[in-house]
């Protein structure tokens, strides 16, 4: 209970400021109970998931004071982008985990063995002593 008070009070003064640093008139009574609302109801959706309780952040307060970046559409892409990360990695890992095909011959295969007979020959061919095989 002394949470949801503390948070609630949270929510009313950082909704107060970041209306301040854009420039926007709000009626606080109502924004305040929308951002309440929203994190009463976010936190409750991230509760069937796992997820810690969601609460409005003071640093927002600071990124938009010094990025100077108002639009909420921004948060929207970041998020969007957070999305994809958490999708696509663990497919990668999953493709990861198939074994690689054999792209060249294997060792044990002729190939090597004759170059190894080419070198010796020619070695042969140029040298009067004998081969060391």
């Amino acid at each position: 209970m002394i949470f949801t008070i503390a948070s609630m009070a949270e929510a009313t003064g950082q909704t107060v400021v970041n209306a301040e640093i854009v420039g926007k008139k709000i009626d606080v009574k109502t924004a305040a109970t929308r951002t309440i609302r929203g994190d009463g109801l976010t936190s409750l959706l991230g509760g069937l998931f796992g997820t810690p309780l969601m609460v409005t952040s003071g640093e927002n307060i600071g990124i938009v004071r010094v990025s100077g970046v108002r639009s909420r559409f921004v948060t929207l892409g970041a998020g969007l982008v957070l999305i994809v990360i958490g999708v696509v990695a663990p497919i990668g890992r999953a493709i990861s985990l198939i074994p690689r095909p054999w792209s060249a011959a294997p060792p044990w295969s002729s190939t090597p063995s004759c170059s190894g007979w080419e070198s010796r020959c020619s070695a042969r061919s140029t040298s009067t002593s004998s081969p060391t095989w």
